[in-house]
């Protein structure tokens, strides 16, 4: 595998071509004496990032992430049933992340053909899908 470098010899840096974030959001409610915890795994490029791209299309199932890092997150915090249940989530959230990348890529290249039309087209029709 080849990456990027920076820096000059012999003290090169290589760059990573993606980053990994892992969140651990927890609410407590002290009413009723109740903790909830929620957790999200993303993988995301090194580079920038259409702000219009939901941040769901990069979530990732925790047991990949752990995999390929070698790292466990929330070791004793999370039950082994509860990691199928939030991997299952991940997948789900991508899913749609996924789906929602490709209407934007969809609205954007019918406006990108828009703007490159002729201010009047005679005897044509365009669609744009």
């Amino acid at each position: 595998m080849r990456h990027p470098m920076i820096g000059k010899p012999p003290q090169l840096v290589s760059v990573p071509t993606h980053y990994f974030k892992v969140v651990l959001a927890e609410n407590s409610s002290s009413r009723h004496g109740t903790h909830q915890a929620a957790v999200g795994a993303f993988v995301m490029p090194n580079a920038p990032i259409d702000p219009q791209t939901p941040v769901t299309a990069f979530a990732v199932p925790l047991e990949a992430l752990e995999s390929v890092s070698g790292a466990k997150f929330f070791p004793g915090f999370i039950s082994d049933r509860r990691r199928i249940a939030l991997d299952n989530a991940a997948l789900d959230w991508q899913a749609e992340g996924k789906a929602r990348l490709k209407l934007l890529d969809r609205v954007s290249i019918a406006q990108d053909q828009a703007a490159l039309l002729p201010k009047q087209v005679t005897g044509q029709t365009l669609v744009a899908a």
